[in-house]
């Protein structure tokens, strides 16, 4: 395994709770926000779109390189872009979290 030996990144995350049949409609629209995240804001890193166990919850999480990258791209979100709390009024979700978090350990195994 290697570790980062300094604080690296800024993760944002949301977490949408909505009923099992509108879940894949979520993945989708994530999904396609995170697309135009690589290829519109820079400093993204990577993303990851998660689904519960249970089938009733989506969460999104954006890897950036710094918190200054995530904060600039949500202020520069395009007019017109349905923000995350638009999609999840669309999909009548019953809640939603959103979290961020300065990344103090990365860790990953070597291939």
């Amino acid at each position: 395994m290697s570790r980062s030996p300094y604080p690296v990144g800024f993760t944002q995350s949301v977490e949408i709770v909505v009923r099992p049949l509108i879940v894949p409609a979520l993945v989708s629209v994530l999904s396609a926000r995170i697309d135009q995240f690589t290829r519109t804001y820079s400093g993204f890193i990577g993303a990851l779109v998660q689904v519960s166990e249970q089938q009733d919850a989506v969460h999104m999480q954006l890897n950036w390189v710094s918190r200054e990258h995530g904060v600039e791209a949500l202020a520069k979100a395009k007019d017109g872009e349905p923000d995350l709390f638009q999609i999840a009024s669309d999909l009548q979700a019953s809640a939603m979290i959103l979290r961020t978090f300065i990344v103090a350990a990365d860790i990953r195994t070597r291939c």
